[in-house]
């Protein structure tokens, strides 16, 4: 319970102020100071109570850490796994199902005991993998990969208490990794592969307007919605047409489109390249910077 005292003091400090042009409060004022002083030193007081908890929470687990590091644990995987699983939980109630301060007073906390131990905490870095680098006192590579089985347990709906069979059920932090890594990866071609496949199809309705060329289509051929043209490359740059498909079917089309696509992705990336190899040539120190950011 709050402190009446305090909660005197400080009403009459804003009766006071209430009162510093001489005007007399009325009882209702004077209640009403009370009640405003009662919800700020309650408010203090939580807000105190949390973070003095949150410390305490911080320390035990870096304190477990070091225990883990120095071999205490009968194994070194079963430390691990328990250690991700307290993260986890702490994870969970201070800032997954905690309220908006609750969040922020996590990441001011981490932010600064990351600082004052010598890490760059950057502010725009996710709260988890804040919470990895402070605990493990771990490099980046060790942290995200931490941070890969926490997102994958939360992913799957595993609780804190969970993590362990769910990290030896998955094969181990390293392997929950990898998988991870290779699904972004997949992802990241997907969404390259559908955006340039969106350029394909744009191109496709602007060529119908603005084609490349026009030619006769041959007697005795149906056509569809999509012909395909065959055509042999000949020594003078030119291209001999050799047969034409008039109802190409919709599988093929499509087949060639996510071709184009691929193809489009290619010759972008050797530009990007090509355009790498001439900043090295000009500007080495901006060329090693974009590699880093790559």
């Amino acid at each position: 319970m709050t402190n009446a005292i305090e909660i005197n003091v400080a009403a009459r400090n804003i009766a006071d102020s209430l009162n510093a042009a001489g005007k007399p409060l009325t009882p209702n004022e004077i209640a009403a100071a009370a009640a405003k002083a009662a919800r700020e030193a309650a408010i203090a007081k939580q807000a105190l109570a949390f973070t003095n908890s949150l410390v305490s929470e911080l320390d035990q687990l870096a304190e477990a850490c070091a225990a883990w590091e120095a071999g205490a644990f009968a194994t070194a995987n079963e430390g691990l796994y328990n250690l991700l699983a307290s993260c986890l939980s702490v994870y969970n109630t201070r800032f997954i199902t905690g309220s908006d301060d609750d969040r922020k007073a996590l990441r001011t906390e981490l932010v600064s005991r990351l600082r004052a131990s010598g890490i760059n905490a950057k502010k725009s870095t996710m709260t988890m993998t804040l919470l990895i680098r402070f605990i493990f006192k771990a490099d980046s590579r060790r942290a995200h990969a931490y941070s890969y089985v926490m997102r994958a347990a939360l992913e799957a709906g595993v609780a804190a208490a969970q993590l362990p069979d769910f990290i030896r059920a998955a094969g181990g932090v390293e392997e929950i990794r990898r998988k991870a890594v290779v699904s972004e990866e997949a992802a990241q071609r997907r969404a390259a592969v559908a955006a340039a496949r969106n350029d394909v199809e744009q191109a496709f309705e602007l060529a119908s307007v603005n084609p490349l060329a026009v030619i006769d289509a041959p007697q005795g051929v149906a056509l569809g919605n999509y012909c395909l043209v065959v055509g042999i490359p000949r020594p003078d740059n030119t291209i001999a047409l050799v047969n034409v498909l008039g109802a190409a079917p919709d599988h093929l089309v499509d087949r060639i489109k996510t071709i184009l696509a691929k193809q489009s992705i290619g010759r972008a990336a050797e530009a990007e390249l090509a355009q790498m190899e001439v900043l090295n040539m000009i500007a080495p120190a901006q060329y090693s910077a974009m590699l880093e950011a790559a």
